[in-house]
């Protein structure tokens, strides 16, 4: 999609250049063919550049899973609700789910990390 707008921008500015040959030059048009060239140049090297890292990145991992980090989930959530564990079947069945985020103590390292976890209910809260 990036590629083809910046084709396009050239396309553009090819087309206004066209229209520009048929008139006398004058400083106004050498400023509207110097402000259209420069965006369109300035788009089009942020594009190549932008694709170029988006690859970089993807060759580096693979971005389609996700990272799976073992950590001691709490058994409550803050209003002392317990916490089970549910398939994946039974997520996608639910009626309702509640997503929390909660910060979970990691016991290797300082600090806290944010978890999902997921609670399954029958009514729609108000």
């Amino acid at each position: 999609m990036h590629i083809l707008l910046g084709v396009l921008l050239w396309a553009v500015f090819g087309y206004y250049w066209f229209l520009v040959i048929q008139r006398p030059v004058t400083p106004h048009t050498r400023f509207a063919l110097t402000g259209v060239g420069s965006i369109v140049g300035g788009i089009s090297v942020f594009l190549v550049f932008w694709v170029l890292h988006n690859i970089r990145i993807a060759r580096k991992r693979n971005r389609r899973s996700a990272r799976v980090h073992r950590i001691a989930l709490p058994e409550t959530d803050f209003l002392g609700r317990e916490f089970i564990e549910h398939s994946e079947a039974q997520l996608q069945s639910a009626p309702y789910i509640e997503i929390h985020l909660v910060e979970v103590q990691n016991e290797d390292e300082e600090g806290t990390r944010e978890h999902k976890l997921f609670r399954i209910t029958s009514e729609i809260p108000d």
